[in-house]
């Protein structure tokens, strides 16, 4: 399998399965479950090179306007839409960088987080429910640097994010924080992740609150390691499906 394929493969299991996969979230009191699940999300996954992309195109996506704001385009025909936030795709700029930020666009949910690459610091999420009209602003305390951030929603209200913090070449230690209020508010979770695999971080993705895959490539590697969570990020496991 060359990389471009495995890159290819690993981002369907990785970053896209929550929307692709139309799963009900979980639900462990009796009730039915939730079946709004978020159907057109971007789903971005990282190549060995450190480039960020979206493989899922349905229509939605951002955009850098001449002066780093963040524009963004819901695929309906009308203007893109300015979210509050200025970053820049200059390497040199450590504060608000694209690499550096993670998103998640859909017409019903769009957040956007971002850290800092150079030193400690809070990690900022805004998030719209009404495709980008108002906005609610959290921060989130964060020791470490965030050289990558991947975010997702499942539903409206169910959300997860990790953090990726480089700790040398080639090795990330990894954050999982997930959100059951629309990304008021946000819970680390004290789980393995870190134990088991700590490369680079490929892709994220969840199909429900419970049941979640993350992908580790170490530097130029051409096959993705893939870990499973069946208990929301708890415990993981590597899986096999080549």
């Amino acid at each position: 399998m060359d990389l471009y394929t495995n890159d290819c493969f690993s981002a369907f299991f990785f970053t896209g399965c929550a929307t692709t996969l139309r799963v009900p979230k979980h639900s462990d009191n009796g009730a039915k479950p939730e079946t709004s699940a978020i159907t057109d999300g971007t789903a971005y996954s990282r190549k060995a090179d450190g480039t960020v992309y979206n493989w899922r195109n349905t229509g939605v996506s951002y955009y850098l306007d001449e002066d780093g704001n963040v524009m963004l385009s819901y695929g309906d025909g009308n203007e893109p839409v300015k979210a509050p936030l200025v970053l820049s795709s200059d390497k040199s700029d450590k504060e608000r960088m694209v690499e550096n930020t993670g998103f998640f666009i859909s017409n019903e949910i769009t957040a956007i987080a971002c850290g800092k690459t150079d030193s400690s610091g809070p990690i900022t999420v805004i998030i719209s429910g009404d495709r980008g009209k108002t906005w609610d602003n959290v921060s989130i305390d964060f020791d470490k640097n965030a050289s990558w951030i991947n975010i997702g929603f499942t539903t409206k209200n169910n959300g997860w994010m990790i953090i990726s913090s480089c700790v040398g070449m080639g090795q990330e230690q990894h954050y999982l924080y997930t959100t059951f209020d629309r990304g008021k508010s946000w819970t680390l979770v004290d789980g393995n992740i870190n134990d088991v695999y700590s490369r680079m971080l490929s892709g994220t993705g969840f199909i429900n609150d419970k049941i979640g895959f993350v992908g580790f490539r170490y530097e130029f590697d051409s096959q993705v390691v893939v870990y499973m969570t069946q208990d929301g990020g708890l415990t993981w496991k590597a899986e096999n499906f080549v």
